[in-house]
């Protein structure tokens, strides 16, 4: 027999139900404007009824029904449309950062003012001219010394301010790693606390918008793939490693590169193996701190010594107004002290290598002579595990043909004819980094040209081979030390400033060229007072092809270094406004799913408040009929 308290009971089940209705309405409210936070929808049901088909139940026709009760309250998420921002924060994140840090890098060239490389270059050169003109002129000298130390400044500067923005962004990355490491302890303890949440039948929808959003700011910075296929397990990987499994995590850490300044790499804490970066700020800062930065770097190395050599290689020829010689104008600061170029390249406490950047030969050639022999060189490995670089030759090629042959390949030197007619071998930026920079590794010849037409090497064939992995190898060469130049000390541009000869007497400015009075074609004795002749040599190399193997004056040299960073800065710009047109998008797409709608929930809250009042009338009904039933009816 059905209870008499029956009707109350269903009713009170009603109050219940509007009223966590009630209770979902007013949290969708709350967190209106709250970052991540997805709406949450109620579902009821209909209660299991009081009599089901059974040989116990009574005979009473129809089944009666127990009101209705909550079947769920869940989030309103597309798993579809989460993982698209994810790939597409990554993205974003990774555009944005390249853009701001380029924007930087054209700033620190300053090209929008006077004060520029290019600008104090200019004025360099003019000196120069100006001194061809006057060359006995001590104010003249003076603006030549000025204006050298003025365009050293503007070098040295320029690598301080990449180098800060390099150590300021490493900095940053070890930030990120921290950063990355607090998001990935953060998800593994919600992960584990949704677990228990899950296993005890709770939707903790807060707890999965807090997740998803910790893994969304993640993914800002490096790029992570979410796996719930398990629902016991919530898996976070980075490339194909676990970053988070469950309530578990991994840490990463930054390890200093002694080959890379001391830059920190991203590794594994655990087993120290290199972490998989795809996209994502971290990826961004890498890439500008190891490439961009870094080959801005090198391109001002290789600006600064060509431009240091050549100059040097000139006014190192010609004569002062106290009759000097053999004094270089910009300071040459070298890997070695040791005056045949020996150095302790391991690091093992003896000498092992031969560091050579620039060997000249001995004599003069006609750049369109036909040398009348045939051989092969070679310049060793392109590769550190390849195979050597070999140019042949015939004796019906020209010694112009040949530099042009040895410059087309990767032989990692340039070949020029300098300011005297003779060929010299200049050691270039390599293209495999494996290999160091402004070292000449191997030259051979096994006919004549590099022996008896050019007098680079002694010998011919192996026995008179140089090679920069064993020491006293600057015997092999024909000239003495005034015809080769030790590789310079790292990063070059930092440390280029006047050479201290200049700085203490203008008189040792060598304006005028000499005469070989002895006959071993050595300059060694002054054209005397009013010769200007060096320094017009010296002045013409602003219009000459001074970069040696970019074919291209310094000036031009500077300006296309400009215009590629220009260049990169437009294309990211361009990648970041689509990236974020993209990102826009997608999180209009979700807001229209997931988002709050305040329309939307005064109607629901409506819907509520009218069914918690029918479930609180329906109670006064049956109160008042039992109120009869028990109080005012009489025997």
């Amino acid at each position: 027999m059905l209870s008499t308290f029956h009707g109350i009971e269903v009713g009170k089940r009603g109050l219940q139900t509007h009223q966590q209705g009630l209770h979902v309405v007013e949290h969708n409210i709350a967190n209106m404007n709250t970052e991540g936070y997805s709406r949450q929808r109620i579902t009821f049901e209909a209660m299991q009824p009081l009599f089901v088909p059974g040989l116990s139940r009574e005979e009473t026709p129809g089944q009666i029904g127990m009101g209705g009760v909550v079947q769920s309250i869940t989030r309103v998420r597309n798993e579809f449309i989460d993982d698209r921002i994810m790939e597409e924060t990554s993205n974003l994140g990774y555009w944005q950062i390249t853009y701001d840090r380029l924007h930087q890098i054209e700033q620190l060239h300053n090209e929008s003012s006077e004060e520029t490389i290019r600008n104090d270059l200019d004025q360099f050169w003019k000196s120069w001219e100006k001194l061809n003109i006057n060359p006995d002129d001590h104010a003249t000298r003076a603006v030549v010394r000025e204006t050298g130390i003025t365009l050293s400044r503007s070098i040295s500067k320029n690598f301080d301010r990449l180098f800060n923005l390099q150590t300021n962004i490493d900095t940053e990355i070890q930030i990120k790693i921290e950063e990355i490491n607090a998001f990935a302890r953060q998800i593994a303890e919600l992960s584990d606390q949704i677990r228990k949440s899950e296993q005890i039948g709770d939707n903790p929808n807060d707890l999965w918008d807090k997740r998803d959003l910790l893994v969304e700011k993640l993914s800002s910075i490096i790029n992570v793939n979410v796996v719930r296929s398990n629902p016991e397990e919530y898996m976070v990987y980075i490339g194909s490693q676990y970053l988070v499994q469950g309530s578990k995590f991994r840490r990463l850490a930054g390890v200093g590169n002694p080959m890379n300044d001391g830059f920190v790499d991203v590794k594994w804490d655990d087993d120290r193996s290199a972490v998989k970066i795809g996209h994502g700020g971290i990826a961004a800062l890498l890439e500008l701190r190891d490439v961009t930065i870094a080959d801005q770097i090198r391109e001002m190395d290789n600006f600064t010594l060509n431009l240091t050599d050549l100059v040097n290689e000139v006014h190192r020829d010609g004569f002062g107004l106290n009759f000097k010689t053999g004094i270089n104008f910009f300071q040459e600061v070298y890997r070695t002290q040791n005056r045949n170029a020996n150095y302790d390249y391991n690091g093992i406490g003896r000498e092992t290598h031969s560091m050579v950047f620039r060997v000249s030969g001995t004599k003069a050639v006609d750049l369109d002579r036909e040398i009348g022999s045939e051989g092969q060189l070679n310049f060793g490995p392109e590769h550190p595990d390849g195979e050597d670089t070999i140019i042949s030759y015939t004796a019906r090629d020209t010694v112009r043909e040949i530099i042009d042959r040895i410059n087309r390949n990767d032989t990692g030197v340039v070949a020029y004819a300098n300011h005297r007619g003779r060929i010299a071998l200049k050691a270039n930026l390599p293209m495999d980094r494996r290999n160091e920079n402004y070292v000449i590794r191997h030259i051979e010849d096994s006919g004549d040209f590099l022996v008896g037409i050019t007098g680079i090497l002694r010998e011919r064939g192996q026995a008179g081979a140089f090679d920069w992995r064993s020491i006293d190898q600057v015997s092999k060469f024909e000239g003495s030390e005034k015809d080769f130049a030790i590789t310079p000390q790292y990063h070059l541009s930092r440390w280029m400033d006047v050479d201290i000869a200049i700085k203490r007497d203008l008189n040792s400015i060598a304006a005028a060229q000499g005469i070989d009075t002895t006959g071993d074609d050595r300059f060694n004795k002054s054209n005397g007072f009013g010769d200007g002749n060096n320094a017009l040599v010296i002045a013409g190399y602003r219009y000459g092809a001074g970069m040696i193997g970019d074919n291209a004056t310094f000036d031009e040299f500077f300006t296309s270094i400009i215009g590629r960073l220009g260049s990169a800065s437009r294309d990211a710009k361009t990648h970041m406004e689509k990236s974020a047109l993209v990102m826009k998008h997608l999180e209009n797409n979700r807001k229209s799913l997931s988002g709050v709608s305040e329309d939307e929930e005064l109607s629901a809250m409506l819907m509520f408040q009218h069914g918690y009042n029918a479930s609180a009338r329906l109670i006064r009904t049956l109160d008042s009929m039992l109120d009869t039933l028990i109080n005012r009816l009489h025997a």
